[in-house]
């Protein structure tokens, strides 16, 4: 038994934007913009959605405050606006950090109280959620598909919300707007991308085919592209297709959700300032071998088209993952892995795992 859910409307293509702007035009008058302090500008999304915006008549506020890693405070800021402002939709600009916060205030500011209200167990916070226009420009974390929003709260720690609400009602992908990132964050976006994709099937094995599908389509992609890309970072080819890639690891995860490896990165972003994606790829090849001790043929088949752990392994160190490494205190390291032994991920994660094993993660990262 097995079933498929994404209720986004998805357009895909240069120009995009303008081809589909009709659109914006049937959510109302008034728009708040939420985004990053420079990539809505830097990528040409704000000039092209501003013009769109203005011919229509729509009224929009620019909510450019969200940081990477977007916290509590940055969404209850944003969240406050509704005081002042009648807002009918909010369209998210960006990478994971923006579109998160997006539609986190995209339902705390029709419900607007204390952060606790968010993350409280009721889906009533989130009924009256505004629709949510979701425009990307990066390839990775597939926020534009997905339910969730990443957040991080008052402890500096990572903390997830989930709603068939917080679909975006649409989600513009022009790999245009990607052209601007640089070669560091291609590649971290890119295996953030890749980790969803692989996460994601380790979890599903096969038991729903349009996941599979999905997720042996993402994973080939980005084998084939994120390497030697100082010489495709241009191309718009080439960010097309990391763009589909991501997209299609995004809807993986919106079936299946990510593992403890996703668990394990957080700290490391939260408390280190390490890109989400690297924070992921230098645990990848450790928690894989441990679940291949007992589920060999789980990991293989998470993995297509890489043939083995060993090609895949050399996939990342090509990428020079395994030579990054990190200032670690023994108190981080007890109290990350001991947080991980409790962790709902590590419930939802195949293989055998203990307190043991997560302190060698980080102590095989450390310097």
């Amino acid at each position: 038994m097995w079933n498929y859910n994404i209720p986004v409307k998805i357009f895909q293509g240069e120009k995009i934007l303008s081809e589909k702007k009709e659109l914006l035009n049937s959510f109302g008058k008034n728009a708040l913009l939420v985004t990053g302090r420079n990539s809505a500008k830097l990528s040409g999304v704000l000039d092209d959605l501003l013009k769109i915006l203005k011919e229509y008549k729509i009224q929009f506020y620019i909510f450019d405050r969200v940081e990477e890693n977007p916290s509590y405070d940055t969404v209850e800021m944003g969240a406050a606006l509704f005081d002042e402002h009648d807002f009918d939709f909010v369209i998210a600009i960006g990478g994971g950090s923006p579109i998160d916060a997006g539609k986190a205030i995209a339902a705390l500011g029709t419900y607007y109280k204390h952060d606790a209200y968010l993350f409280n167990e009721s889906d009533d916070i989130y009924k009256n959620t505004l629709p949510i226009i979701a425009i990307p420009t990066t390839s990775g974390s597939g926020s534009e598909i997905t339910p969730y929003s990443i957040l991080t709260n008052r402890e500096n720690k990572k903390k997830g919300i989930q709603s068939n609400r917080l679909f975006p009602t649409v989600a513009f992908l022009d790999p245009r707007y990607t052209t601007t990132l640089n070669e560091s964050l291609t590649i971290s976006t890119g295996l953030d991308a890749l980790t969803h994709s692989i996460e994601g099937e380790l979890k599903n094995n096969g038991t729903n085919p349009v996941i599979k599908s999905l997720s042996l389509k993402s994973t080939t992609m980005i084998k084939g592209n994120l390497t030697d890309i100082q010489k495709k970072l241009s191309s718009i080819k080439f960010r097309k297709d990391l763009q589909e890639a991501s997209a299609m690891a995004g809807i993986v995860i919106s079936h299946f959700g990510t593992t403890i490896i996703h668990s394990a990165g957080y700290p490391l972003s939260s408390f280190k300032k390490v890109k989400h994606g690297i924070a992921n790829s230098v645990f990848f090849i450790d928690v894989l071998e441990r679940i291949s001790q007992t589920e060999e043929k789980r990991v293989l088949n998470a993995i297509e088209p890489f043939v083995s752990l060993q090609e895949l392994k050399n996939f990342f160190i090509n990428l020079d993952i395994d030579k990054y490494k990190f200032d670690l205190s023994d108190e981080e390291i007890q109290k990350w892995s001991e947080e991980l032994v409790i962790s709902q991920k590590r419930k939802k994660t195949p293989g055998e795992f203990d307190l043991e094993f997560y302190k060698s993660l980080y102590n095989k990262i450390r310097k």
